[in-house]
C-alpha cells in the first residue's frame, strides 16, 4: 500500500531535527574555538598585526610622497617652471 503518512511525518521531522542540531553544534564549536585562542596563537596574531601595521604605514608614506610629487609637477606645468625657483635647462643640439 505505501508508507503511512504518520511514518513519513516522523521521519521528515527526524531528518530536520538532525540537520538543525548539526548546524547548532557546529556554530557552538566555532564560537567556542574563537574565544579559546591559545597564547601562542595570540603572540603569532600580534606579530602578524604588527607586520600589517608597518606595511600599511609604509604604503601611506609612499602615497603621500606620490601625492606631493603630483602637486609639485602640477604647479610646475601651470607656471611653466619648476617650484622653488629652479628652471629646467634645455640644450639645443645641432642635429
Amino acid at each position: 500500500m505505501g508508507i503511512p503518512p504518520v511514518v513519513m511525518l516522523v521521519g521528515g521531522l527526524a531528518v530536520v531535527a538532525v540537520v538543525v542540531l548539526n548546524v547548532l553544534i557546529g556554530a557552538y564549536e566555532r564560537i567556542r574555538g574563537i574565544n579559546a585562542a591559545r597564547p601562542d596563537q595570540l603572540a603569532e596574531m600580534d606579530q602578524r598585526l604588527a607586520r600589517i601595521e608597518a606595511t600599511v604605514q609604509s604604503i601611506a608614506l609612499e602615497l603621500e610622497y606620490a601625492n606631493e610629487l603630483q602637486r609639485l609637477s602640477a604647479g610646475a606645468s601651470d607656471t611653466g617652471r619648476l617650484p622653488l625657483g629652479r628652471q629646467e635647462r634645455t640644450f639645443r643640439t645641432p642635429h
